[in-house]
């Protein structure tokens, strides 16, 4: 039986010389991996990130889903050839695969990742968009954390609050803290690359700790040397 989903492409390897094994995370049926027979042709086409319309089948002998047809439906040119933008997309598909375990629809999550996809294809700061990212998508993962006080100048990672500690704090984890507390609230707060560098460690550090299973992620490395030459 043939159906169709609309789905972002997360990984692909290869499984022949001319076939794929791609996942995607699709509007109907959340994370999804199909066989995509002769895939190879279209592999510089099909980028991480891409938006597809895909149409597949299965067969009772095989618990693989095979793509019969993937058309790309939105073109995200920027993020193709934008080098800082390609990088960012690599990190952010590796770590979405990791992160993402339901295989059923989560219609809110996908539209999320679909508008920002397109975001950051238009956006001119990457930079600053790879941390927005990081914090929009704890709320649709349900592990945004609190605001223990106003004046909150660390993050207990294991509970999941912002809190204020009366210890000395190292300055640039303070303002760190406070560049995150404010993007979770949408205040715009000026703060300068090292600043937005420590925000992402710590952003980081509290995903491995709130989400079993991350573990090194391969684009990390590549991602932090392109943007922190």
């Amino acid at each position: 039986m043939k159906a169709n989903d609309e789905a972002i492409l997360l990984s692909r390897i290869a499984y022949s010389e001319t076939s794929l094994i791609v996942k995607f995370y699709t509007k109907k049926n959340g994370l999804q991996t199909y066989l995509f027979q002769g895939g190879k042709k279209k592999a510089a086409y099909l980028g991480p990130l891409t938006i597809c319309d895909i149409e597949y089948f299965g067969r009772p002998e095989s618990d693989l889903l095979k793509i019969s047809k993937c058309e790309i439906k939105e073109v995200c040119h920027d993020i193709s050839i934008n080098v800082f933008k390609n990088s960012l997309a690599f990190f952010i598909a590796e770590l979405l695969s990791k992160i993402i375990h339901q295989s059923e629809a989560d219609e809110k999550l996908y539209n999320f990742l679909k508008n920002q996809i397109n975001e950051l294809n238009v956006s001119t700061q990457v930079a600053e968009f790879s941390n927005m990212f990081l914090i929009k998508l704890w709320n649709y993962l349900g592990i945004t954390p609190s605001v223990e006080s106003e004046i909150a100048n660390d993050l207990n990672f294991m509970d999941g609050e912002f809190v204020k500690v009366y210890v000395e704090i190292d300055p640039l984890h303070k303002s760190a803290i406070e560049y995150i507390v404010s993007r979770l609230n949408e205040v715009e707060l000026k703060a300068n690359i090292e600043i937005r560098r420590k925000a992402f460690e710590l952003i980081m550090e509290y995903y491995q700790v709130q989400i079993s299973g991350i573990g090194k992620l391969k684009s990390l490395i590549v991602f932090k040397e392109v943007f922190n030459p």
